[in-house]
């Protein structure tokens, strides 16, 4: 998998290759392009959309300003060994333990 991709289930996951994960190829959905945060300003929702049916969108949670970037938890699975979500990259793994240490704070 590359790096724009979209889980729609614990088993569907959308992996939008080259060159198509760039937007002025693929735009039905920009999802694949919202950044991670463990305290988003979006969630992943769906969306009937009128050419390709039922997709994965995202929906702000709360007032967003202009130009503020659009966030989303991933949902990895924060347990590798149960099998709850996708494995967790180790970038992920990386930031969840600063993140961790932030709120211990």
């Amino acid at each position: 998998m590359n790096g724009s991709t979209i889980s729609l289930d614990d088993e569907t996951v959308i992996d939008v290759p080259e060159p198509y994960n760039e937007t002025a190829k693929y735009c039905a959905s920009l999802g694949h392009k919202a950044n991670h945060s463990f305290t988003p300003n979006c969630i992943y929702d769906t969306f009937t959309h009128p050419r390709f049916g039922s997709i994965k969108c995202i929906r702000t949670i709360m007032a967003v300003e202009p130009d503020e970037e659009l966030t989303v938890a991933y949902g990895y699975d924060h347990n590798s060994s149960e099998k709850n979500g996708p494995e967790a990259p180790e970038w992920y793994q990386q930031q969840l333990m600063e993140f961790q240490v932030t709120q211990k704070k």
